[in-house]
C-alpha cells in the first residue's frame, strides 16, 4: 500500500527531486525500466502536493491522455495526481461509472463496484471515503456469505488507519 507522505522527505531535494521525478515520466531515460513509470506518481504528488509547475503539468498531462501510446496504469496513476491537484476531469467518468453500477450493493456484481470504488478513493487518497467503502464491501459480501479475501481485509483496515479510524481498522 502507499499512502500520503511516503515520499514527503524527497522535498528537501527540490527543485531537483520533482525536475527529476517529471523527466523520468515524461522524456523516460533508456536507464529506466518503461513498465516502472507508474511507480514514480507517488513521489511526485508528495513532491508536488499542490502539483508542478504550468511547463510540468501540461507535459504530465499528455502523457495521462495519451491513450494509444501509455500504459493504462501510468495513465490511471496520473489522473489520481491531477485530482489530487485540483483537476478531477480525467478520474470523475470512472468515478460516476462505478458510482452508478454500484447501486445499493445488495449482489456480487454491484459489490464489485464499491469494491473498485473503494480502491479508487484511497488512490484518490481519500481514505474516510474509501474506508467506508472497504466497510461496505466486506460487509456486503459477509451477508451474502460470500468470501472476502485478506487482502480486502488489509485494505479496509489501511484505509481506516490512514483516516483515524482506529478502532474500526482494528475490527477489520
Amino acid at each position: 500500500m502507499r499512502f500520503a507522505g511516503q515520499h514527503n522527505r524527497l522535498r528537501a531535494l527540490q527543485p531537483y527531486a520533482g525536475t527529476f521525478l517529471v523527466q523520468l515520466v515524461v522524456d523516460t531515460p533508456d536507464w529506466f525500466p518503461d513498465d516502472m513509470r507508474s511507480l514514480v506518481v507517488p513521489a511526485l504528488r508528495d513532491v508536488y502536493p499542490r502539483g508542478p509547475e504550468p511547463g510540468a503539468r501540461t507535459q504530465l498531462r499528455a502523457v495521462a491522455e495519451d491513450e494509444d501510446f501509455e500504459s493504462q496504469a501510468l495513465r490511471d496513476a496520473l489522473a489520481y495526481a491531477f485530482a489530487q491537484w485540483g483537476e478531477r476531469d480525467l478520474v470523475q467518468p470512472r468515478l460516476d461509472e462505478y458510482q452508478e453500477n454500484a447501486g445499493d450493493g445488495t449482489d456480487t456484481d454491484e459489490l464489485f463496484f464499491v469494491r473498485a470504488l473503494a480502491v479508487v478513493h484511497y488512490e484518490l487518497r481519500e481514505y474516510a471515503e474509501a474506508g467506508r467503502l472497504w466497510l461496505r464491501f466486506t460487509t456486503g459480501m459477509a451477508g451474502l456469505d460470500a468470501p472476502v479475501g485478506a487482502m480486502d481485509l488489509y485494505n479496509a483496515a489501511c484505509s481506516l488507519s490512514l483516516a483515524g479510524e482506529a478502532e474500526a481498522a482494528l475490527g477489520a
